[in-house]
């Protein structure tokens, strides 16, 4: 069993009064007007969205795909955005994985993160050697309202590119905020 892994998240779950994760997919063209404006404009987007709803989220969910759809500067702007986001949320890798193959991945000295999906229920454990590990069996899409589950009493309910994208102008930041906000207070 998971135990550290589940009592890391039952404890920011509870701080956070939230079980919502929130699916980072960054994609420039619907990222706000502003943030198009850097050369790679990932990192500023993923800050942006983890300020805008810190207070609200029990979980990132990092949705590879979007990060490798821009090659090495995907994969430095991933890394960095998820350093960004430890301390007071789950971190989680959206692959999903459909191999044992990506498990280095997983390891801390990569990049450390506490959980990732994958596709088949035999996967399990070629990701969970660790205590504080886990990884959740989905299918290939996550969207809004989807539950990632570990037990009835351990769940996490999916904010996605709908709710990430409801706004791409100025005020980004605060409907993003009121989204979010709007969600927790919903399912919890």
């Amino acid at each position: 069993m998971q135990t550290e892994f589940i009592e890391k998240l039952a404890h920011i779950q509870q701080q956070k009064n939230s079980c919502i994760a929130l699916m980072l997919t960054p994609v420039v063209e619907m990222m706000p007007v502003p943030v198009r404006r850097y050369d790679d404009p990932f990192l500023p987007f993923g800050k942006l969205a983890i300020n805008a709803t810190r207070d609200y989220v029990s979980a990132y969910i990092f949705d590879l795909a979007s990060y490798l759809a821009i090659g090495a500067a995907g994969i430095v702007a991933l890394e960095r955005t998820l350093a960004y986001a430890i301390g007071d949320a789950v971190t989680i890798l959206h692959g999903p994985f459909a191999t044992d193959g990506y498990t280095k991945v997983f390891e801390e000295q990569f990049f450390g993160f506490d959980a990732v999906t994958v596709t088949q229920p035999g996967l399990v454990s070629a990701y969970t050697q660790r205590s504080d590990r886990y990884a959740f069996v989905v299918d290939s899409d996550l969207t809004t309202g989807q539950s990632l589950s570990i037990d009835e009493k351990h769940q996490l309910v999916v904010a996605g590119h709908d709710v990430l994208y409801h706004s791409q102008k100025v005020d980004f930041e605060s409907v993003l905020r009121d989204e979010v906000k709007r969600l927790r207070d919903l399912y919890d």
